[in-house]
């Protein structure tokens, strides 16, 4: 649990991915300031077998 002296936050578990970027989506401008834009993009890390074949040869 997170808290401050106005509020306190408790963890959370999501159980699908898209619900914890639904709710981020819901409060971005809280969480990261209303100056600062929130892209909702997402990058794949790492390679796939077959990309790495690919690449090789």
């Amino acid at each position: 649990m997170l808290w401050n002296q106005k509020e306190s936050f408790a963890l959370y578990a999501y159980k699908l991915e898209a619900e914890l970027e639904e709710t981020v989506q819901a409060v971005k401008d809280k969480l990261f300031g209303i100056h600062r834009v929130y892209l909702d993009v997402k990058k794949k890390i790492g390679l796939k077998v077959l990309d790495i074949a690919i690449w090789i040869g």
